[in-house]
């Protein structure tokens, strides 16, 4: 597998990740929805894609059921 950023073709570290980490593993914390770059809402008990916004939160909660 590559790299989730059009045109980068740069090896993944492990199949558990999206993007490459020689360039673009940045946006690993970075809001998963689309045109959102906001960073990820944080919490010590919960792996979060998706940044504070209400509606980002609840794409979330949906992508996971």
């Amino acid at each position: 597998p590559c790299c989730a950023v059009a045109h980068c073709t740069n090896p993944l570290e492990s199949t558990r990740h999206h993007f490459c980490s020689t360039t673009h593993c940045h946006l690993e914390f970075t809001c998963a929805v689309d045109g959102c770059d906001r960073p990820v809402a944080q919490s010590p008990q919960i792996v979060h894609k998706a940044c504070d916004d209400a509606l980002h939160q609840r794409l979330q909660k949906l992508h996971l059921e």
